[in-house]
């Protein structure tokens, strides 16, 4: 519960601070910097450990996907604001980076994210104009997310073809997002509110797992991992 509020307290902070060009300016060159170094980690992983989803510099690609879809919606209000050219052209690149970053991830959920997160965005930041600028915008993201597509298409296709919704969600499912949703109803029966914050791990671990033939080491105590 700390944490979440620690969380708003800093959210509003930062709004509080990022108020004029220089702030802007300071934030986006961070965000920039921070997006180039974990693409050089995310593609490290790939094509020199060779691993099979890429995850650094996080411990799980999906948080690799999840960080990504967070900064190109940033980063694209940055492509598009009345900046200078240098710090436009840096985000653009960013963009691709970020969105380079999804696809090594291999997410599913990251990919479809990232298409609606980006096509809002990129919607919102044009003001739904028509212009020159605004189409030769959008289709050179269109072009290079295209291009990025084609190149890993084999990887994504086949994680996609790798089960159906119907075995993903399957009621009778111990595996897979049927699996969570057969925990979360034996929860609920037991508790309807849930179990608390940040303790669904405890619980499974502890007692529900084994409902579904799903066997945990359970947790030594609160404070160990």
């Amino acid at each position: 519960i700390t944490k979440i509020i620690r969380g708003i307290i800093l959210y509003f902070s930062v709004a509080y601070y990022v108020r004029s060009k220089r702030e802007l300016d300071v934030m986006w060159w961070s965000l920039c910097a921070t997006v180039v170094w974990v693409a050089a980690m995310a593609l490290a992983d790939r094509y020199v450990l060779g691993t099979y989803r890429a995850a650094l510099p996080f411990h799980h690609p999906n948080l690799l996907s999840l960080y990504s879809c967070v900064t190109v919606p940033i980063l694209i209000a940055g492509a598009t604001a009345q900046v200078s050219i240098r710090l436009r052209a840096a985000c653009a690149f960013c963009c691709l980076l970020g969105a380079g970053c999804v696809i090594l991830s291999i997410s599913r959920m990251g990919f479809a994210t990232l298409v609606v997160v980006s096509g809002g965005a990129l919607l919102v930041c044009t003001g739904f104009r028509i212009t020159p600028q605004n189409i030769a915008v959008l289709l050179i993201a269109l072009l290079a997310g295209s291009a990025m597509v084609y190149k890993s298409w084999d990887q994504l296709n086949a994680r996609y073809e790798s089960a159906t919704l119907e075995e993903e969600y399957a009621e009778d499912g111990s595996s897979g997002r049927g699996m969570y949703l057969n925990l979360a109803r034996l929860i609920i029966n037991d508790h309807f509110f849930g179990v608390g914050l940040n303790n669904w791990s405890w619980y499974v671990s502890a007692e529900y797992g084994e409902l579904i033939g799903r066997y945990y080491y359970p947790y030594a105590g609160v404070n160990e991992a």
